[in-house]
């Protein structure tokens, strides 16, 4: 089972249990402290692991199927692993101590890639182009649906800074769009976010 693999690989044993950046669990907790424990890792992120990445990507849906053409910037050179999923949201089914009108958002309903992340090398500085598909199923809603996609980094010589082996990856920038829209490419670091304008070097088409 895919889902079965991506818990495996991020050590989830139950739920609910988050994963911030991919190398920090977070188990469920009251409100207060699960708030604060998010805070603390997305911090710990922002001081330790600065973004090397940045994506963007064009749509093409074609019915129900779709495609994605997808521009990944790496900073610097080396392995990397992307994933890429369709999301739904919007959908209303049942959830202990919610009874059956609770509203889930954010669930997988395709992956393009391998969930777990397609491997990809790049030069330093450099663009890598990937592209991929797939058929939504019939039961999807399209007008719920999102493209959620993040680039994986391994954690190399910062693994002693987190605080368990997540496949030797944490997930360096992730991003997001409805599949009806395009996406720029962006780059986030600690200073801010700075939008890439899309010239010749970056042509997502």
């Amino acid at each position: 089972n895919p889902l079965n693999r991506l818990a495996n690989q991020y050590g989830v044993a139950a739920y609910p249990t988050g994963v911030v950046d991919g190398w920090q669990t977070v188990k469920n907790n009251e409100v207060s402290v699960t708030v604060q424990k998010t805070i603390d890792a997305v911090k710990l992120t922002e001081k330790t692991f600065t973004p090397q990445t940045g994506m963007g990507w064009k749509v093409a849906l074609d019915g129900r199927n779709l495609k994605v053409y997808l521009a990944a910037y790496v900073k610097d050179a080396g392995k990397y692993k992307i994933t890429v999923m369709a999301v739904e949201d919007g959908i209303v089914g049942y959830q202990n101590g919610k009874g059956n009108s609770y509203v889930h958002n954010g669930v997988p309903r395709i992956a393009l890639s391998d969930i777990s992340g397609d491997e990809f090398t790049a030069s330093a500085n450099d663009v890598a182009k990937l592209t991929f598909s797939a058929a939504i199923p019939s039961g999807c809603n399209l007008d719920n649906m999102r493209i959620v996609a993040y680039i994986q980094r391994p954690l190399g010589k910062d693994a002693d800074k987190a605080s368990g082996d997540f496949g030797g990856y944490f997930i360096d920038n992730s991003a997001t769009s409805y599949i009806d829209e395009d996406r720029s490419l962006v780059l986030a670091g600690s200073s801010g976010t700075e939008d890439i304008i899309q010239g010749d070097d970056i042509n997502l088409k």
